[in-house]
């Protein structure tokens, strides 16, 4: 079975108690809860069974050993997890919205989060990786932005595999030089996750066709796009223009958080797996519902048995 790598921004998070909650204002929040978006898919990966791993740093904090903890029950590799003694975890504080949206305050430059660099970047910790999965939020300052440059160079070099989450946060836009690192990743991704209007946005097109054909186009190691549609399913997209959608399944949302990065990592671990593609896109499908039933952005990660039995409760 392929070992699946990540790297990025390790933080915990403290969810608003009500939604619609204002940051302005005095409120109760509950946490701390372990995530970030790498480390929920990696997390995912591990309770799915696929070997894995994560590069990135916490501080000499119990927030740092709740996340590490956490990872290491969930048989995720943390060997690659820096220690850094000067600096806090990072953290994140997250209101839900009535409509399904979120906002964030992230407290990550300055942070242990933020003191990722290329020289932690090793060939050692990629030695035996056979895909690396990148997320957009990773990219939030130049020294992220060059550690993700290094660890793709060491993948390419050693024939292996980019899967890549755009994962655009509105938080995020005005930071600078993520637009053109976006592109750049994305033009050297053999797997493409993006969520419903991002790739439009990303390629500046009027429609999902369109940008998906532009993706293609100038993705020179693309072979799959796949569009994450929430509860509707997702849309997939191969090189050689076949398509398919998968239909969602309908559950009750409790926190969105987190959904399409167990989404992406159920999909890895199955189809890498040599799973039929759409057999592996609806446990794909399960895992992003399953993820939003929970309360936190890795409570909703899941078992396979577990998502065996959602998908006969749907049937």
């Amino acid at each position: 079975m392929p070992k699946i790598m990540t790297l990025g921004e390790i933080l915990v998070e403290f969810l608003a108690e009500t939604k619609d909650q204002s940051f302005a204002k005095a409120g109760n929040f509950i946490g701390p809860y372990p995530g970030g978006s790498p480390v929920i898919f990696i997390d995912q990966i591990g309770k799915l069974g696929s070997p894995c791993g994560i590069i990135g740093c916490v501080g000499r904090d119990d927030f740092g050993r709740l996340v590490i903890d956490h990872l290491k029950n969930d048989g995720v590799d943390a060997n690659f997890i820096n220690i850094v003694p000067d600096n806090t975890t990072g953290s994140a504080f997250v209101s839900r919205k009535t409509d399904g949206s979120r906002d964030f305050i992230y407290y990550l430059t300055n942070t242990a989060s933020g003191q990722l660099d290329p020289e932690m970047v090793t060939s050692e910790a990629l030695s035996d990786c056979d895909i690396l999965h990148i997320t957009g939020t990773s990219l939030f300052s130049p020294k992220l932005i060059n550690a993700t440059r290094k660890a793709i160079e060491i993948i390419k070099a050693n024939g292996k595999k980019i899967s890549f989450d755009p994962n655009l946060r509105k938080e995020m836009l005005d930071i600078p030089g993520l637009w053109g690192a976006l592109i750049e990743i994305m033009q050297q991704a053999d797997l493409l996750l993006p969520s419903e209007g991002e790739l439009n946005l990303l390629l500046g097109c009027d429609d999902q066709r369109q940008s998906v054909e532009k993706a293609f186009t100038t993705g020179r190691n693309l072979k799959e796009i796949i569009v994450k549609q929430g509860k509707n399913g997702c849309q997939y997209y191969g090189r050689k223009g076949n398509s398919l959608h998968v239909p969602g399944f309908s559950v009750e949302e409790v926190d969105s958080t987190g959904a399409g990065d167990c989404f992406a990592a159920a999909y890895l671990h199955f189809h890498h797996a040599l799973m039929d593609t759409e057999q592996a896109l609806k446990y794909a499908n399960a895992a992003g519902a399953y993820a939003v039933t929970k309360q936190g952005p890795m409570e909703g990660n899941t078992t396979l048995q577990e998502l065996d039995n959602l998908i006969t409760r749907k049937a």
